[in-house]
């Protein structure tokens, strides 16, 4: 389909902010949401399939962030595709955790999750022509970038004139020995 990202990172926010707003500040800490939106064109891919992606991404900022802190999303122009920077100032990944963070079933998280997120993230974005890098610095925190192909319109084949075919008529034999279905 075609998407207007913007308005679904909106919605994710919006959707999230009893955890990373309220359930943060009920707990001493704060995280803010900064969103830098350029004027971009339509994606392809899903609106709930992106939905989940940022869902994904904002939950996992938020669980990195156990003192607070911010994540900023930006989206952008870039050479054919639709550019998406999620940054959060939560506590980064090491080397090892960041080049396996796409592996199905590979969570750092002691008895939350099951590993799948990211690399559903992963597949998805792969699976509509996209690409998604991770750069992550411990104490520093984490940037996603993701490219989303620019929306193209379906090519409508070209209807070929009708040719006139001449047909003679056919007999069709059916063998059935059941009486109501030969009927039938």
């Amino acid at each position: 389909q075609s998407i207007q990202i913007n308005g679904i990172v909106e919605e994710a926010v919006r959707a999230t902010s009893p955890r990373w707003k309220d359930e943060s500040e009920s707990s001493g800490r704060t995280i803010q949401i900064k969103t830098e939106l350029g004027e971009v064109p339509p994606v392809q891919g899903r609106d709930s399939a992106i939905y989940d992606i940022l869902i994904n991404l904002l939950l996992n900022a938020v669980d990195a962030m156990p003192d607070g802190g911010a994540i900023f999303i930006q989206t952008k122009s870039g050479e054919g595709d639709v550019v998406l920077i999620f940054s959060d100032t939560g506590i980064g990944m090491r080397e090892e955790t960041r080049i396996r963070v796409f592996e199905p079933f590979f969570t750092t998280k002691a008895e939350v999750g099951t590993g799948l997120g990211l690399s559903t993230v992963y597949n998805t974005v792969t699976k509509w022509g996209g690409s998604i890098e991770v750069d992550s610095k411990l104490e520093v925190g984490t940037t996603f970038t993701l490219r989303f192909p620019i929306w193209k319109e379906p090519e409508i084949p070209k209807e070929e004139p009708a040719i006139a075919i001449q047909t003679r008529p056919g007999k069709i034999l059916i063998v059935e020995d059941d009486e109501n279905v030969k009927k039938f």
